[in-house]
């Protein structure tokens, strides 16, 4: 578990650092079809989700597993619901319920930034996810 979390913070600092620099993102609706792979890293409880979101010009969809700080796993195999792109800018959501990654294309092949997911009664859970181009590329 924490060479997982030592290598998401690896790519989301990689991801901000490369960002702070100067580089300006893509994040065109070509730019972004293809396979990621994703990680991602709640704040306060401890989960850990990683796997592979898929994207396509008419949607997309997730294969991911999750693991809870006590080591309980679920996957979390859904349709892309939404996907908007602003500049260099995205916003993803997919699952019933309801996880929002929002995050900014930091090249062709990177992309980084924070998540949510509603947990009623509670708050929301809140972390940060990067994500790689995992295919050959477009």
């Amino acid at each position: 578990m924490a060479i997982k979390k030592m290598v998401l913070c690896q790519i989301v600092l990689g991801v901000a650092c490369s960002h702070r620099s100067g580089q300006q993102g893509e994040c065109g609706r070509s730019t972004v079809v293809g396979r990621w792979a994703v990680q991602m890293a709640a704040r306060d409880s401890g989960e850990f989700t990683n796997g592979f979101i898929d994207l396509s010009d008419k949607g997309g969809s997730t294969r991911l597993l999750s693991t809870s700080a006590e080591g309980t796993k679920e996957e979390i195999n859904y349709p892309v619901t939404s996907l908007e792109l602003q500049g260099d800018s995205l916003t993803l959501k997919f699952a019933p319920a309801e996880f929002t990654l929002r995050g900014r294309c930091i090249t062709r092949d990177s992309i980084g930034g924070t998540y949510s997911v509603p947990n009623p009664p509670f708050s929301p859970i809140l972390g940060t996810w990067g994500a790689r181009r995992s295919d050959s590329g477009k």
